[in-house]
């Protein structure tokens, strides 16, 4: 438990502002995609053994009739929507992303407040803390980045 809120809060400090994808994203680049150019996107919860099995198929299938030009694994502590995918993929000049992602666990944060404050019936400042839990829940996302050209012909075998 640990080890994944160092990896969490190692790998948002690393990321910062960027899209998420990006920042776990290996492989190659195109040209950005304009914002407004149309990206397939395909998302799925590994913990649904119907949709998983959809998808493995449909993954497959893109494999074999586009490129792909890279993949992403991430941690993330919110769930990302089709839109993040999608803005990865423009930014990418992918023209696809299949995604797929699986709840890990969950992690409780005590946070708190301090601050001075003046009563209505006091001259003086009074200090005060709060303190309350947050929960957190992560999640692990693969993600695939794939344009339209064709995949690239296998290399001979060397005899």
């Amino acid at each position: 438990m640990k080890n994944l809120v160092a990896l969490c809060l190692f790998a948002a400090l690393m990321v910062g502002c960027q899209n998420p994808y990006l920042g776990g994203y290996t492989g190659e680049r195109e040209a950005p995609l304009a914002e407004e150019h149309p990206v397939l996107v395909v998302g799925v919860n590994r913990a649904d053994p119907v949709q998983w099995q959809s998808f493995n198929q449909q993954l497959n299938a893109m494999r074999d009739q586009h490129a792909l030009l890279g993949s992403a694994t991430i941690v993330s502590g919110s769930l990302l929507r089709d839109t993040v995918a999608a803005e990865a993929a423009r930014e990418l000049g992918a023209t696809r992303v299949y995604y797929s992602f699986a709840y890990l666990d969950s992690t409780v944060e005590r946070q708190s407040d301090e601050y001075y404050h003046r009563g209505s019936n006091s001259d003086y400042d009074r200090f005060e803390r709060r303190t309350y839990d947050t929960t957190r829940h992560w999640y692990e996302y693969r993600a695939y980045f794939f344009s339209d050209a064709p995949p690239a012909e296998l290399p001979a075998a060397s005899e």
